[in-house]
């Protein structure tokens, strides 16, 4: 798994299959929408289900992607890509 930061995205890549990633979250375009990202920072990857939680930085929250997911969820931060100083 790999954020493409400037492209909005996440991309998996199969080791030894294709050279070619697959879009698995965002590559809508940076915004706020579910369905996109602005700027992937960074990723980690759920043992249980294998949802991605990704850290969207320039919208200020953490979105979860369930595998095969069209949308994300906002778990950390504001779904609006608010920035903030609270804890909640």
């Amino acid at each position: 798994y790999v954020c493409d930061q400037f492209n909005n995205r996440v991309i998996r890549f199969t080791l030894g299959g294709s050279p070619n990633g697959v879009v698995v979250a965002g590559g809508n375009g940076a915004g706020t929408a579910p369905n996109q990202l602005n700027r992937p920072f960074g990723l980690s990857i759920s043992r249980i289900d294998s949802s991605l939680y990704i850290a969207d930085l320039y919208n200020n929250r953490v979105q979860k992607w369930v595998i095969n997911a069209t949308v994300g969820s906002t778990i950390a931060g504001n779904a609006n890509g608010i920035a903030g100083n609270r804890a909640n």
